[in-house]
């Protein structure tokens, strides 16, 4: 049906746990991708990005697909962090992976907890296709980011909850 880099969507069919068969549906295949929650001391390194699909400006954490030549869910992690922030990962922690779109998309997203030194390593590099300036957010006001909806996705949401309450040792 499509077939992209981006993504490919394709018919398929299933059969429930009960037996009935659904004999047409489509799914989206995707690369997985990343979420880092990226710190430098009790500041968090945002990206204030253009989102096509839903034609917003947005606060993110670095983040995006994992390509087919990173190592693993980790190196693609790193490899976003330093093409979108320049700024050199000292320490990393796996929060969690979680299907993205579990109805209909076969993508997970893999969140990490990155500590950052406070230096570039180099200058951003950025896909062509996109456009973003990174900040930094004192963590104290990330609640307001969520609920205001300037972070307006729900990965970058669910990785903000589980480093907030890491960080007030509630898991």
């Amino acid at each position: 049906m499509v077939n992209s880099p981006w993504l490919e969507v394709s018919r398929d069919s299933y059969v429930l746990p009960d037996g009935r068969e659904v004999p047409e549906y489509y799914i989206v295949r995707r690369n997985d991708s990343a979420v880092c929650v990226c710190c430098i001391d009790d500041q968090l390194v945002l990206v204030r990005q253009y989102r096509p699909g839903i034609r917003k400006i947005t606060l993110c954490h670095p983040g995006g697909r994992i390509e087919s030549d990173d190592q693993s869910p980790v190196h693609g992690a790193l490899r976003e962090v330093l093409e979108e922030t320049g700024l050199t990962p000292q320490e990393v922690q796996h929060i969690g992976t979680f299907a993205q779109i579990p109805a209909v998309e076969t993508g997970r997203v893999h969140m990490f907890l990155v500590n950052c030194a406070r230096t570039r390593k180099r200058a951003t590099d950025p896909d062509l296709r996109e456009y973003l300036t990174t900040i930094l957010l004192p963590i104290s006001e990330l609640w307001a980011v969520i609920s205001t909806g300037q972070m307006d996705c729900l990965a970058c949401a669910a990785a903000s909850y589980k480093v907030l309450l890491m960080k007030h040792d509630l898991i």
